[in-house]
């Protein structure tokens, strides 16, 4: 149960801590800024960040920064990423195949975990970032009826926007990605994923992931790159 800061400071008071005059009567939500001062040693954490444990009991927990733990995840899956996209790199390059890339709500970062890589010019034929509906069209070809009856972040779109990366590119695989990373709106997390080869071989993922913006645009991005990387590991190698 969340507490607010004059239950804090109350909790804190009683703890017999040499508080500094005036920090009584300053209000309801008045201390907290007081005592945050008081103590910067602890580094006392937003209200959000703590929570009682055991009912009726004066003990507190104060949980990792939220923005801590943020950045943490965002670190292991940005490392895990990196690793997926040099495994890839090494199959492309050992069937001289060739990718393209057409991104949405991931904002080119696919194509950039590609790029950052020595070499990838020799697999990676490129990378789109079709953010709005207009680039979709005019860039991979994806139709306005498409976009009208079905929307941007849908099978059918995805669909359409593989094959315009292949024509675009003229490569052996193409990757695309489409969805809501927010924070706004009721759908925030659900994300399409796309993986098609020339021949015609694909696969679409429908899903729905939690965190924030950025979160959502990582965790998407190291969606797909392990979704490639098993597509490619049980592939037929390219003619």
């Amino acid at each position: 149960m969340q507490k607010s800061p004059y239950y804090i400071w109350k909790f804190l008071k009683g703890q017999n801590r040499d508080f500094p005059s005036g920090l009584e009567g300053q209000g309801r939500f008045g201390p907290i800024s007081a005592v945050r001062k008081f103590i910067p040693a602890i580094q006392m954490p937003r209200i959000t960040q703590i929570r009682t444990i055991q009912k009726n009991q004066n003990l507190l927990a104060i949980h990792k920064s939220h923005a801590v733990q943020k950045n943490s995840s965002i670190a292991q899956i940005h490392l895990h990423t990196q690793v997926l996209a040099h495994q890839i790199l090494v199959h492309l390059l050992g069937r001289s195949c060739t990718l393209g890339i057409a991104e949405s709500f991931t904002g080119g970062l696919i194509t950039q975990y590609f790029s950052q890589i020595p070499g990838a010019s020799s697999a990676l034929a490129g990378g789109v970032v079709s953010y709005a509906e207009q680039a979709k069209m005019r860039i991979l070809g994806v139709r306005a009826e498409t976009l009208a009856r079905y929307g941007a972040v849908s099978e059918e779109c995805i669909q359409e926007m593989l094959r315009g990366a292949l024509l675009c590119f003229d490569s052996d695989f193409a990757l695309a990605s489409s969805g809501f990373a927010g924070p706004s709106g009721e759908k925030v997390g659900e994300i399409f994923l796309g993986i098609l080869h020339r021949s015609g071989a694909k696969k679409i993922l429908q899903v729905r992931i939690f965190g924030t913006r950025v979160q959502i645009q990582q965790k998407g991005c190291s969606m797909i790159l392990q979704e490639f990387l098993s597509f490619l590991q049980n592939f037929t190698p390219c003619p």
